[in-house]
């Protein structure tokens, strides 16, 4: 099932953060609160050498570990998960990446260990952004990327 947009908001009780949000931010060294899409672009730019790529594997979270938005970076592509309980795989991005063969894998690091993702979830950083942006005011599934139930 292909989704675009937020879910409705009774589906996972979605909570809307008025002027004050605060999120979580983790990567491969360490957590940070952010308050601000220039706080989050920055905790977002962070990038570790890992052979011939710049990678970072981030996890974002409000005031518990669930919903939960998953970031897998390599250079300028990401993949994201969604899930708002433990117990519920959740969502996967459908990829926008054109020119990525659709039978093969790409290879993400998720907090120092090879983690492969089909292609067919691969987007663009940028998207990757909006869909965090999204996320730091509302925990509901980010509206500014396609997801697939997995």
């Amino acid at each position: 099932m292909l989704l675009t947009g937020p879910l409705p908001h009774q589906e996972h009780g979605t909570q809307l953060f008025a002027g004050d949000s605060k999120m979580e931010v983790t990567d491969f060294e360490s957590t940070q609160r952010v308050t601000t899409v220039t706080e989050l672009s920055a905790a977002l730019a962070k990038r570790t050498l890992w052979g011939n790529a710049q990678v970072n594997s981030f996890h974002l979270n409000h005031d518990s570990m669930f919903p939960m938005l998953l970031i897998l970076v390599r250079d300028n592509l990401a993949s994201l998960c969604y899930t708002h309980d433990e117990l519920v795989a959740g969502y996967i991005s459908v990829g926008s990446v054109k020119n990525l063969p659709s039978d093969a894998d790409f290879t993400f690091w998720f907090f120092g260990e090879r983690l492969r993702r089909p292609n067919e979830t691969v987007i663009t950083f940028e998207e990757a952004m909006r869909a965090a942006e999204d996320f730091l005011v509302s925990d509901g599934l980010p509206g500014a990327v396609e997801w697939q139930k997995i």
